[in-house]
């Protein structure tokens, strides 16, 4: 990311918006660069020279190849340099947004893609008798293959469809604004999930005396 910054792909000044035709019309932009100048026959080198001053490197440090590599699976690279030259227009209020949205395009799950959800918590404990205790809750989900539902949508969007579906069916009681953390809430909703097979792994880790001090 910090060499798409100093590309100036991260600028979100709205007085430098953005309207091209194409992917390698932006980078052409951001590098202050005739349109065109890299998008017919030719070789990599004079872009990457540029590419390697803008990034502070010199050409032949990895990060360049990198960087390269990444200009051309977004579809930045002519069509000389690169298969995935994308012809798009963006019209765009700055080069941030942009940016995104040619991430937001060429960054989209396939068919043949699935996201996963990892989360980990741990929790400390003192109980009254002195002893320190650490108990571990960790979730892991995949999205569903063959273009079936991400593992995001799920584990956002199936728990809210749940709480709404509890508060349309008058199964909450308490009124006002709250949390999902009343017991109320977080019971049947858990339960309702682990039906729908997204379940939280909960382990008890480690636990030992404690000398506890005091002090006034």
């Amino acid at each position: 990311m910090e060499a798409f910054r100093c590309l100036g792909f991260l600028d979100s000044d709205q007085r430098k918006p953005v309207r091209v035709s194409s992917y390698p019309e932006f980078l052409e932009q951001m590098l202050g660069l005739p349109v065109g100048r890299f998008n017919d026959s030719g070789g990599t080198g004079g872009l990457l020279g540029v590419v390697a001053r803008r990034i502070h490197a010199n050409p032949t440090d990895p990060i360049v190849g990198r960087v390269m590599a990444a200009l051309g699976e977004f579809g930045m690279l002519g069509a000389a340099l690169s298969s995935n030259a994308v012809h798009e227009a963006i019209n765009a209020p700055a080069p941030l947004d942009a940016f995104c949205t040619i991430l937001q395009r060429s960054l989209a799950l396939t068919n043949r893609d699935r996201d996963m959800v990892c989360m980990v918590h741990e929790f400390g404990t003192l109980t009254p008798k002195g002893t320190h205790e650490i108990y571990r809750s960790s979730l892991i989900e995949y999205g569903q293959p063959n273009g079936g539902a991400t593992a995001m949508s799920r584990t956002v969007g199936v728990p809210a469809a749940i709480a709404a579906h509890m508060l349309l069916t008058h199964k909450i009681k308490t009124k006002g604004v709250i949390r999902p953390t009343l017991k109320e809430i977080y019971d049947p909703l858990l339960d309702t999930l682990s039906t729908l097979g997204i379940t939280f792994s909960e382990q008890r880790l480690a636990s030992h005396a404690a000398a506890i001090k005091s002090s006034i």
